[in-house]
């Protein structure tokens, strides 16, 4: 388990860089949005009130994201909790600001 507060900011991160990726109305689609952040991050978002499977066929909780780091579960993230291979939050962040930013310029 990781504190409330450091995990707030890394689902937080995570749904910033999935917008500026595109993400929207992720409620519509019929599973989940799926994103590569990098080549060594990449997310799968469920927006609906109902745990989806990825295409990796793992569950998504509700409201939530589950992140794969060089295609191993990396954690399993929520606004207000979750679980995550030590070291994992602070590297997410760094990645998911990395990659806004990249996709920021290209929209310049």
């Amino acid at each position: 388990m990781i504190p409330a507060g450091q995990l707030s900011a890394c689902f937080l991160a995570v749904v910033e860089w999935a917008l500026a990726a595109g993400a929207q109305q992720i409620e519509r689609l019929p599973g989940c949005w799926e994103g590569a952040i990098d080549a060594e991050w990449s997310v799968a978002l469920n927006g609906h009130a109902a745990p989806m499977p990825d295409s990796r066929g793992n569950l998504v909780p509700v409201w939530s994201a589950r992140v794969y780091r060089d295609g191993e579960p990396a954690a399993c993230l929520a606004l207000r909790e979750g679980v995550a291979l030590p070291g994992v939050e602070d590297a997410l962040i760094t990645a998911c600001e990395a990659a806004k930013l990249r996709l920021m310029v290209l929209d310049a």
